[in-house]
């Protein structure tokens, strides 16, 4: 293979191009690790990602969180405890315009594009298959 080729493997001219390869890429090794926080390394894995601020990153903890509280430990109070919360930081914070900007617009759902709002990677030209 030439170096020519090379590029098409690659998605990103670097690495980490855009926060939601660090989100992606430490949600997966957090969910391998079972995200064991006695581990150093999973430790620097989800502190990168809360600092990524990739939206990706923050549902696959929520979702690993949830499965793991009602399938596998069997806790129904901590998962109603987390949804009661988030409905109290959402009605405390939905008029404050630096939360509703960089929160709650992000995770609204626009039915017009059938993607969320908060959809930063999508655009007019966007070509979809």
């Amino acid at each position: 293979m030439s170096t020519s080729n090379i590029d098409e493997f690659l998605r990103f001219c670097g690495l980490f191009d855009e926060p939601g390869v660090v989100g992606t890429l430490g949600a997966l090794q957090l969910c391998a690790m079972r995200y064991n926080l006695k581990d150093w390394r999973a430790v620097i894995l989800l502190i990168s990602g809360l600092l990524s601020t990739s939206m990706f990153f923050y549902a696959i903890v929520f979702i690993f969180w949830l499965i793991d509280l009602l399938f596998v430990r069997k806790k129904v109070v901590p998962v109603l405890l987390f949804f009661i919360g988030v409905i109290v930081a959402y009605n405390t914070t939905k008029d404050i315009p630096a939360v509703k900007n960089l929160v709650w617009d992000r995770v609204e759902w626009d039915s017009s594009r059938g993607t969320f709002a908060g959809n930063t990677r999508v655009n007019s030209n966007t070509q979809y298959n």
